[in-house]
């Protein structure tokens, strides 16, 4: 039987018989043999453009299936040339990023794949090229980062150790978030406008999504202990109050105080906070069945808010950078030693941030969001990595109208008195003093 032929030799044979006629006639082959097979891509962790549409790329790459409700990570895209020279050449390979690829790049993404039928080119979202590689029939060539050509066989070994780094198995190590932790992630590729605000709402959702998922389950957790622990603080209470000898007394009303205060978080939660917020649910006319819902998603919504602020400040240039570009790196150092959790560095920026525009960071009964553990962290880096992406520089009063008015609830924007129309910005008005000093005329405060 004759030997199977190595899938570089069955995509050559493929583009060669079918003279690659067309964008799809090229990149079906490419996703076969060099996706599939070669990098390691399984079919649900990719998406093929059938029919050309002007923001979407020809493949986009995920490290995990997508679900229904949100579409994933796009880690990496793929856009496909029928001329070699539209990507080797350097000219027209700009010509493509700018009429084409920046349009593509979400904010999640890492890598950029460039390829015609003989040409891979692979760069990061800042159009720096990292790697292009050319096939020859038998042999390849390829250069590093702009460095020295090397020759080498044209064998599916070969390609898979030289395009390892944008193969599935590097997808699912997550090599965007190691240098985002290390502050060798450059913000800001992705300038806020309102042609890319559509953009940051997906990112507003996602963090919402997740967070909220997650959220419930803590809230639920929470209140079980609290449960737990209530009718322990109740029979010490009461043994307080009939105990008659001093120094029993004195113990027991330590005992009492010490487990109060480990519980103070839990108590203050579902004796003050919550009951507060479902007694004004209940006036509304909301029905009890919703208060758990409504209660966390308002939580999720402020620490969102809260979040978008602080890069807001940041770009603008108010504070300086703690959860974005090189601050990340500094505060990773700082705690290197100590198993840091992202929301820590969240406390530490809105308590820096809070000086600009204090009433959105006071202290309200939304904040025992900021007592979960461990479990979030992995979301907000996520959530982090995505914020980085975007250069709030050019925010200007409209656009942040815009902004607030489709992120933040109606009842949250009340609660803290911001109100928009299309018609006009109402922005807050210490922020606007700083952000917008030529428009104060036209804040006003309802």
């Amino acid at each position: 039987m004759a030997e199977r032929k190595s899938a570089v030799s069955r995509y050559l044979s493929s583009i060669d018989a079918t003279g690659a006629v067309s964008e799809t006639a090229l990149y079906k082959p490419f996703v076969q043999y060099i996706l599939n097979e070669i990098l390691g891509y399984p079919d649900n962790c990719l998406a093929l453009t059938e029919r050309k549409a002007g923001e979407i790329p020809d493949i986009k790459l995920y490290p995990a299936p997508r679900t229904r409700k949100i579409e994933g990570d796009v880690w990496a895209i793929a856009e496909g040339k029928v001329s070699d020279d539209a990507i080797r050449d350097a000219a027209a390979r700009a010509r493509v990023w700018a009429d084409q690829v920046v349009r593509y790049i979400r904010p999640e993404t890492y890598y950029v794949i460039l390829f015609a039928p003989r040409t891979i080119c692979v760069c990061d979202v800042a159009e720096h090229v990292l790697l292009e590689l050319h096939l020859n029939g038998a042999s390849a060539r390829y250069s590093m980062r702009g460095g020295e050509w090397q020759e080498t066989d044209a064998n599916d070994a070969s390609l898979r150790s030289i395009l390892k780094d944008i193969s599935f198995a590097s997808s699912q190590e997550g090599p965007q978030y190691e240098k985002f932790r290390i502050g060798e992630i450059a913000a800001g590729h992705i300038p806020l406008t309102l042609e890319t605000l559509p953009m940051l709402e997906e990112v507003f959702h996602f963090g919402v999504l997740e967070l909220r998922a997650i959220g419930e389950q803590l809230f639920d957790r929470a209140r079980a202990l609290f449960h737990e622990a209530l009718p322990r603080i109740k029979d010490l209470e009461h043994r307080v109050e009939i105990e008659i000898d001093d120094r029993r007394h004195a113990l027991l009303v330590s005992r009492l105080y010490k487990l109060k205060r480990k519980n103070r978080k839990l108590l203050r939660l579902f004796q003050e906070d919550y009951p507060e917020f479902c007694h004004d649910q209940a006036y509304a006319g909301t029905e009890e069945k919703d208060f758990r819902e409504i209660f966390v998603t308002n939580s999720v919504h402020v620490q969102m808010s809260r979040l978008f602020f602080v890069r807001l400040c940041e770009d603008t240039g108010l504070v300086s950078h703690r959860i974005s570009n090189s601050g990340i790196g500094l505060w990773g150092k700082f705690v290197a030693d100590i198993d840091p959790m992202f929301q820590d560095l969240l406390q530490i920026a809105f308590k820096y941030v809070a000086s600009v525009y204090e009433r959105l960071f006071e202290e309200s009964l939304f904040d025992w969001f900021n007592d979960l553990n461990g479990e979030l962290s992995g979301i907000l880096e996520k959530l982090l990595f995505r914020l980085n992406a975007f250069s709030f520089a050019r925010v200007d009063r409209d656009l942040l109208g815009r902004m607030y008015q489709t992120f933040r609830p109606r009842a949250e924007r009340k609660r803290l008195g911001e109100y928009y129309t299309p018609a006009e910005a109402v922005s807050l008005e210490s922020m606007a003093k700083e952000l917008f000093p030529d428009a104060i005329d036209s804040v006003k405060e309802r």
